[in-house]
């Protein structure tokens, strides 16, 4: 049995999901993915990427977010 193990949240593939685990980078970056409900201990589920993965498209407790791929490597998460 594998042991289970944090990674980036740019690493999940489409309908992966996974538990938010750390959120890093610099303080405003931090606030702004908290106040999208990027936090420690919610779930979270990679809906789709755009073409190039500039894009990714999360679901955290039901809302949708869509940012540039840059904010999610300070997401971690480990799989469900």
């Amino acid at each position: 049995m594998n042991p289970r193990h944090d990674q980036s949240c740019t690493d999940l593939r489409p309908g992966q999901s996974g538990t938010i685990t750390a959120v890093t980078g610099h303080e405003e970056l931090r606030a702004r993915l908290n106040s999208l409900g990027v936090r420690p201990g919610l779930s979270l589920r990679v809906v789709r990427r755009a073409p190039l993965g500039c894009r990714i498209e999360i679901a955290v407790r039901n809302v949708h977010i869509a940012r540039s791929g840059e904010w999610y490597p300070r997401a971690r998460a480990q799989l469900a």
